[in-house]
């Protein structure tokens, strides 16, 4: 569990670790976020907020009822995969930001078990979705959201400036 404001170059929670953001604020440097083997992360209080300056990886256990709340910001690639199908599954409380300053891109190794809840995508480089993907709810903020396979967006789509560009939503 963590308390009070954490800095670290990397998170890699491994095995049948479990990392707990109780509320606090995370804040990783390049070195990224990971998970693999059977660990978890959980974010389910007000105020959690996990970010990186590089990327995220979760192959780790199922996230199912553990991405409740709180926000994950990631300023390089994202990807699900290599451990439980539903090894990132955040409910609609809960926000990923995309917001890198160069082209990045995300994949979901198990697009029907696991998804986004909120994404907001703010990445003036822009952004391609390299597999299909869900969420709850899409926000575009800056630069674009490319890809040839489409996604699901179970809510609302936020997009003033028509940035979305997906062959299906």
């Amino acid at each position: 569990v963590a308390t009070g404001a954490l800095s670290a170059n990397s998170l890699q929670v491994m095995g049948t670790g479990a990392i707990d953001i109780n509320g606090q604020t995370v804040t990783i440097g390049a070195g990224g976020i990971s998970t693999a083997g059977s660990a978890t992360i959980k974010m389910n209080q007000p105020g959690s907020v996990l970010s990186t300056t590089g990327g995220a990886s979760f192959a780790g256990g199922s996230e199912t009822g553990l991405l409740t709340t709180g926000t994950l910001t990631v300023s390089s690639n994202f990807n699900e995969g290599g451990g439980s199908t539903s090894a990132f599954v955040a409910t609609s409380g809960h926000t990923t930001i995309l917001n890198g300053t160069v082209a990045t891109n995300f994949s979901f190794t198990d697009p029907n078990s696991s998804m986004f809840g909120n994404l907001t995508i703010n990445d003036p480089a822009g952004i391609t979705a390299l597999t299909t993907f869900q969420a709850n709810n899409v926000t575009m903020t800056a630069g674009i959201l490319t890809g040839t396979l489409g996604g699901t967006i179970n809510g609302t789509l936020t997009d003033p400036l028509g940035k979305l560009q997906l062959p299906s939503i």
